[in-house]
């Protein structure tokens, strides 16, 4: 039976049922008129519903007027009026309209407990998914940082062993003590020392031939017994006075920068360096007036380590360049939760120290120039307050709050996990 059918039954069910037996023959006489299948569905209703109502007597037998209560629908009143004759027809009608109005409250009273259970138990699965989601992101976060944690004392420890060589400490104490005796990059070069430790740092250093061979495999190289070390991209070395005494970087096979003085950034690290501190540097762009690290715009981080000297103060700060698009990034590459889940770190501006996931639609959006190719010290946690993607104008960079996540780290130091998002 179609819904509409159903509708239709019932309708003429509930009309008919309030009828005597005569007024409901008419009645089903016109309302299903050539509808037999119709009419049996009604009669089939009408039969299996039988409402019983004894009135007592008057004292003499006869049927008394009986008074019209309250809750009597006015249509009830009118098809059954208040005379003697229709008493058992009124009792009927009464008792029923009483019933159903009965029933009506109880099925009110049912439908509102099972809201408030369906409400209930919504709330329920809600919270258990919210706490396994929170479960889920805490357990990645805590993860992602112990990953980070041992890296970083992997990288430094190489450096350290690194830089406790004899033949480096050597080396670096000699090209330390010509810088800051006032050598020249000329008088450097050709000390012997600087072609000495490179030499000895070159199994710590990966060459462009290391890279990639022209079928596409990665060229291996025999090593002494004693590199068991990751390979840096590159190194620098820096006498205690802050002057840079050469080393291997990436695009400047020609040393040049030599003998300047380090930049005010460089000094801080320097300082902390003699103080015998081994130092793992964030991701930075390096700074364009400084020549020996080439600003070739794209992301740095180093290990700077003393390097050791007879006198117990440190001979010199040698820095090992690490590429962060490697290791550092795909520790926090493996903390991403399915398609659209992020793993990234910031520093104290709110900068994206790691690369993001979404630089096509950073750069869609206008948070990242047409030409670059990185989010990397190029994003800022803060909020455009303006939908971007709808084409809007964001607020003034330097108006933008930070975001909900980024704020409660930086600003307010705390941690923790929300999972309602913002």
């Amino acid at each position: 039976m179609s819904d509409a059918r159903y509708q239709l039954v019932k309708e003429l069910f509930l009309r008919a049922r309030y009828l005597d037996r005569e007024a409901r023959e008419a009645y089903l006489d016109d309302a299903c008129r050539d509808d037999a299948d119709l009419r049996h569905e009604v009669e089939s209703l009408l039969a299996h519903h039988v409402e019983k109502t004894v009135l007592k007597a008057d004292a003499d037998g006869a049927r008394g007027t009986v008074p019209l209560p309250d809750d009597v629908p006015s249509s009830l009143r009118r098809e059954t009026g208040a005379t003697s004759g229709g008493a058992g027809r009124l009792a009927r009608l009464v008792g029923a309209a009483r019933r159903r109005k009965g029933r009506l409250g109880v099925g009110a009273l049912v439908l509102a407990l099972l809201l408030a259970f369906e409400a209930w138990t919504i709330a329920r699965v809600q919270a258990s998914l919210d706490e396994l989601l929170a479960h889920q992101l805490q357990t990645v976060n805590d993860a992602s940082v112990m990953a980070l944690r041992q890296w970083a004392a992997a990288v430094q420890g190489d450096a350290q062993s690194w830089a406790a060589r004899p033949d480096v400490a050597e080396a670096a104490a000699a090209l330390a003590e010509a810088g800051d005796d006032g050598a020249d990059a000329e008088a450097l070069r050709a000390s012997g020392h600087l072609e000495r430790l490179i030499t000895t740092l070159a199994a710590a250093v990966r060459h462009p031939e290391d890279v990639e061979t022209p079928d596409g495999e990665r060229a291996l190289e025999d090593r002494h017994a004693h590199l068991t070390h990751r390979r840096f991209d590159g190194f620098g070395l820096v006498s205690p006075g802050g002057r840079v005494l050469g080393g291997h970087v990436p695009g400047n096979p020609s040393q040049e920068g030599l003998g300047e003085p380090v930049s005010e950034r460089g000094r801080e690290l320097l300082e902390r360096v003699l103080a015998g501190e081994t130092v793992l540097v964030p991701p930075e762009l390096p700074n364009e007036r400084r020549r020996f690290i080439p600003a070739l715009g794209l992301p740095v981080m180093a290990v700077c380590t003393p390097v050791a000297a007879a006198a117990g103060r440190p001979a010199a700060m040698l820095a090992f360049l690490v590429e962060p698009s490697e290791e550092y990034a795909a520790i926090l590459e493996v903390g991403r939760i399915g398609e659209t889940g992020e793993t990234y770190t910031f520093d104290e501006r709110g900068l994206l120290l790691s690369e993001s996931a979404f630089v096509d639609q950073l750069r869609e959006i206008g948070l990242l120039g047409p030409d670059e190719t990185s989010a990397v010290l190029r994003v800022h946690l803060r909020d455009p307050e303006a939908d971007l993607f709808a084409g809007e104008t964001p607020t003034a960079l330097a108006d933008r709050p930070r975001t909900t996540m980024a704020a409660a780290a930086i600003d307010e130091k705390r941690p923790g996990v929300d999972v309602s998002g913002y």
